[in-house]
């Protein structure tokens, strides 16, 4: 699967999303692709890419042995 096709799957995930639970997520994919890249480019890790039950979406990547996270609101 692609990036863009994974980040379109994830800023459609419906309300109910995580066994009945989980919010909707309601971002941009545009936006989405732009802070991923920004992070990339910053980091130089690979960097994953996960909805959160509160309908937004989380960056993980290590950085000299530490996980390193952020939440994309809006």
């Amino acid at each position: 699967m692609s990036l863009k096709d994974r980040i379109d799957e994830l800023c459609a995930l419906k309300a109910g999303w995580l066994n009945g639970r989980g919010e909707a997520v309601e971002l941009e994919p545009e936006y989405v692709m732009r802070v991923f890249k920004a992070m990339v480019d910053m980091t130089q890790s690979q960097i994953g890419i996960f909805p959160t039950p509160d309908g937004y979406l989380q960056l993980e990547w290590y950085e000299d042995g530490v996980a390193r996270t952020i939440v994309i609101e809006s």
